[in-house]
């Protein structure tokens, strides 16, 4: 008798003559957090349906949705019962990607945003990596930023790419921009790697690359591929590109990774810190000048590094850092021209 994917996780067995129920673990956990996804979730979750592997289940999470989600949800579950939706009230992404790990019964676990979409047969390709090495704890493959208009490849360092790759390496490649970066979709986790690690739900930005480190920091072995298998969608109201106080705990974020990691990164923790206070007072350099005061005292609160070319920055970042150490201003400010030519 066949096993249908959609019935794969529930088979009868007999012990002592009585029926019991056993799970069989799927291969992939996939989890998705939605909240108000309701323009993207149908790409999503379709661009999983597609594809030719099937040995998955789907965990989507809802945040408290106040949109359609939920109801867009719902007709999938009615075809797929291999399709979970678990619901909360709005605690944010961390604790809902807590919850779908709490109830992954997969060996290996993947994350999407509701907002992006697989690429590539990237389940088949992940699959026959992992067979085929077996003690891989985490895999870290590559993605395309995502527009109406174009996609275009992340540029990734042919150092940080490599069947074994050290923990420093790794952590490297998390701090590095033509590294792997924070992102958690991007990787994929074995499940007994993830089991004491988990999204700390205090930090409402840069929560994944904290995630991150932790995991590396429990894993043995380390891989790391360039081929492309996720589209990130590039999004004007996303997260990452509208600033909220809430994003302040980037710092506290990266404060805590640099208590987990060896000193030889806290040069590449500072430029993130220092490229944070440049970005959000960028925000406010013409509109509040008691929040852009904040950042500009933050920034001074850190030293100045030099020989940025040793850290993987693309030239913008290497720029704006290094008007940074002749004046913040100047420095802000030409964060904003290099924007306006970019959307012009």
């Amino acid at each position: 008798m066949t096993i249908d994917k959609s019935i794969q996780y529930l088979i009868g067995v007999y012990l002592g003559g009585e029926p019991t129920l056993e799970l069989v673990q799927p291969f992939f956990s996939i989890i998705i957090p939605v909240y108000n996804s309701s323009m993207y979730i149908e790409r999503c979750i379709d661009s999983i349906l597609i594809q030719e592997f099937s040995d998955f289940e789907i965990i989507l999470v809802d945040d408290g949705s106040t949109d359609d989600s939920v109801e867009i949800v719902s007709k999938y579950i009615k075809e797929y019962p291999f399709i979970k939706l678990l619901r909360q009230s709005n605690q944010g992404v961390s604790a809902a990607r807590n919850w779908g790990i709490e109830t992954a019964n997969g060996k290996y676990l993947l994350f999407i945003d509701a907002d992006d979409y697989w690429i590539n047969a990237t389940m088949s390709k992940l699959h026959e990596i992992l067979t085929t090495n077996r003690n891989v704890d985490i895999l870290f493959f590559n993605y395309s930023e995502a527009s109406d208009e174009s996609q275009k490849l992340h540029e990734i360092l042919p150092s940080f790419i490599g069947d074994r790759i050290s923990k420093e390496k790794a952590i490297k490649g998390i701090l590095s921009n033509k590294g792997y970066l924070g992102y958690c979709w991007n990787k994929v986790f074995k499940k007994s790697v993830v089991q004491n690690c988990r999204f700390d739900e205090s930090i409402t930005y840069l929560e994944d690359m904290l995630f991150n480190v932790s995991c590396i920091l429990n894993a043995i072995e380390i891989m790391s591929i360039d081929d492309c298998l996720y589209a990130y969608n590039l999004r004007s109201d996303s997260v990452v590109n509208t600033f909220n106080p809430k994003h302040m705990t980037f710092f506290d974020s990266l404060d805590k990774i640099s208590d987990l990691i060896p000193n030889e990164f806290s040069d590449a923790i500072t430029i993130k810190k220092r490229l944070a206070c440049i970005e959000f007072a960028s925000s406010f350099v013409f509109t509040n000048k008691n929040e852009y005061e904040i950042f500009k005292k933050k920034f001074y609160q850190q030293k100045r590094i030099f020989g940025l070319n040793r850290f993987g920055l693309g030239k913008q970042e290497q720029l704006v850092l290094s008007l940074g150490n002749v004046s913040f201003l100047i420095s802000v400010i030409g964060l904003q021209l290099i924007k306006k030519i970019k959307r012009s």
